[in-house]
């Protein structure tokens, strides 16, 4: 009896375990668009081809269905807003510089791409990148590589990488440029609010 419940409850943990294990694209994709506020800190960390210092930076940001906001701190305070409609950048000075993206097809396909990706739209992803995916327990890679060749024409490949638990959390996003140069972004201390501040809501209006 006691070893037939041990080969019971061994079954059941191998079971969970493999479970676990084959969770897909989609499901990360679901798990993110429960929870489409997130907030958090950011190291960021720019490769060039040709040289072998990497330029370093850090901060703290914000997705969310209106946007994102990339908010530098180190070395040198600036700011960048994406949205739907318009690019805000704001340089160590405080000076802001707006772009309509509404008719620029570039600039509109990669701002659809990063809310699509921290929306967890799965649909709008797949129609511009084929997907390599791969999970291990809770953690999870994501190669994606443009087919939309206005992309393409900026970015060669995105691999996000993260962890799928209570909330599906992408800690890690790599995007190779075509020259071969890369910047990795460090993803930490994340926050899942219900609902942005006021404040935080007026950073994604013109």
């Amino acid at each position: 009896m006691k070893k037939n419940l041990l080969t019971l409850i061994s079954f059941l943990m191998m079971s969970f375990s493999l479970a676990a294990q084959n969770f897909t694209f989609d499901d990360v994709c679901r798990k993110l668009s429960e929870n489409p506020n997130m907030t958090g800190d950011f190291v960021q960390e720019k490769n060039l081809k040709n040289s072998s210092r990497p330029m370093k930076s850090s901060g703290k940001f914000i997705f969310s269905p209106d946007g994102l906001l990339w908010k530098t701190e180190k070395p040198f305070p600036s700011s960048m807003v994406v949205t739907k409609k318009f690019i805000r950048q704001t340089n160590s000075k405080g000076v802001s510089n707006v772009q309509d993206i509404s008719q620029d097809q570039i600039f509109s396909n990669i701002s659809l791409m990063l809310t699509s990706i921290f929306n967890g739209n799965s649909q709008e992803i797949l129609k511009v990148f084929d997907v390599k995916f791969s999970s291990s327990e809770k953690n999870w890679t994501a190669l994606l590589t443009p087919k939309d060749a206005q992309i393409s024409s900026v970015i060669k490949s995105l691999e996000l990488s993260g962890i799928l638990s209570e909330y599906a959390v992408i800690q890690k996003m790599v995007m190779t440029e075509l020259s071969e140069s890369s910047t990795v972004y460090n993803l930490l201390n994340m926050k899942f609010p219900k609902e942005l501040s006021q404040d935080d809501k007026n950073i994604f209006v013109k």
